[in-house]
């Protein structure tokens, strides 16, 4: 708790309890909405309405994790300009010395 409260931080933070929340009461309004306004006369509204809860779920799931790969990175900069010896190449960017 005390790493989210440090300055570089917070907007992190900020991001993940709005997260939460989101996660937390969206799905039960989807729920209970489509249980009594848009499935009432299914033969089982319930069924449906958790189905819709659970796409809810992941579609705010998707957007957090869409929200935390778009951010801007910091250090990218930094990284571009370091020589090999900090960084060294891998995989196939490697340079064969055989």
């Amino acid at each position: 708790m005390y790493r989210l409260q440090q300055e570089q931080n917070r907007a992190v933070a900020r991001k993940l309890y709005i997260a939460t929340g989101i996660m937390f009461t969206f799905p039960f309004i989807v729920y209970f909405f489509c249980f009594y306004f848009v499935f009432q006369n299914k033969m089982y509204p319930e069924s449906c309405s958790g189905g819709a809860a659970i796409a809810a779920a992941n579609l705010v799931v998707f957007g957090y994790v869409y929200s935390a790969f778009t951010e801007e990175d910091d250090d990218e900069d930094d990284k571009r300009n370091k020589n090999d010896a900090l960084y060294p190449r891998v995989g196939a960017f490697k340079q064969r010395t055989d």
